[in-house]
């Protein structure tokens, strides 16, 4: 799938937020300092478009987030592209995302260049640079850590093409390491997200931890095998609105 523009992207939120009667579905608690309108954007890859999901417009994990986590007067735009790591981020997402000066951002990156191989210092010198020019804009940064690739099922159909020919997704290192590696180089990204969110100021999202219990099923994936199916988005949405919850009141909007 590729991108939607931004500014289809907030067209669409204002619609949901001003035409739908089901715009609400869950408890509305967070807003800014000072009851300001809150102008959320999330920054990431497929798994932030909701890449093979039937309705990702309405499914999507920042969706969901969107609609269940923020209040009425909230607008969302997604600025993911589809295949992107960090470094395509800084260069295609982050430039627009400070035309827009949210007070509130969410940052999933890391399975992407994780698959392709980015070594965890490269991709915690990326992370730094750009969760710290995130900071500079003041908003409020949630930060999603990795979840656990290893269990997912498009892993193992790369783990055996004998079995799956011609499935593995493009972009995947070859050859593919095994369970034990890639679970190894999965915590020291998590261990990296960590670093940089203490210190940068920002916020943890634990998709990890969440992820875990569920993952060997693959129940929790989409058609796909990698990104997230509905029940996936639902709980990675209900993360980021407990971590935003224990974060505080979002920060007054800058222009």
């Amino acid at each position: 799938m590729t991108r939607t523009a931004p500014v289809v992207a907030l067209v669409i939120a204002l619609a949901l937020a001003g035409c739908s009667p089901s715009r609400r579905k869950g408890p509305t608690f967070a807003s800014g300092a000072t009851g300001q309108p809150v102008v959320f954007a999330a920054i990431g890859g497929s798994e932030t478009i909701g890449e093979g999901m039937d309705n990702p417009v309405r499914d999507a994990w920042p969706q969901v987030f969107f609609r269940s986590a923020l209040t009425a007067s909230a607008t969302f735009v997604n600025f993911a592209i589809a295949g992107v790591g960090v470094a395509t981020a800084i260069d295609g997402e982050l430039p627009e995302v400070r035309d827009l000066h949210p007070n509130l951002v969410t940052v999933w990156l890391n399975v992407t260049d994780l698959l392709r191989g980015v070594p965890a210092t490269t991709y915690e010198s990326q992370l730094r640079s750009l969760v710290s020019q995130l900071k500079k804009l003041g908003a409020l940064v949630l930060v999603a850590n990795t979840p656990p690739v290893e269990r997912l099922p498009a892993y193992e159909t790369c783990l055996d093409p004998l079995h799956h020919p011609g499935t593995c997704p493009d972009g995947v290192l070859r050859p593919v390491p095994p369970p034990t590696t890639i679970a190894a180089i999965v915590s020291s990204y998590n261990a990296v997200v960590a670093r940089v969110v203490a210190s940068e100021g920002a916020v943890l999202v634990d998709l990890h931890g969440a992820l875990l219990p569920s993952a060997a099923t693959g129940a929790l994936a989409g058609p796909d095998g990698l990104d997230p199916g509905d029940a996936a988005a639902a709980l990675i949405a209900a993360q980021f609105a407990a971590a935003l919850r224990h974060a505080g009141p979002i920060p007054p909007l800058h222009r």
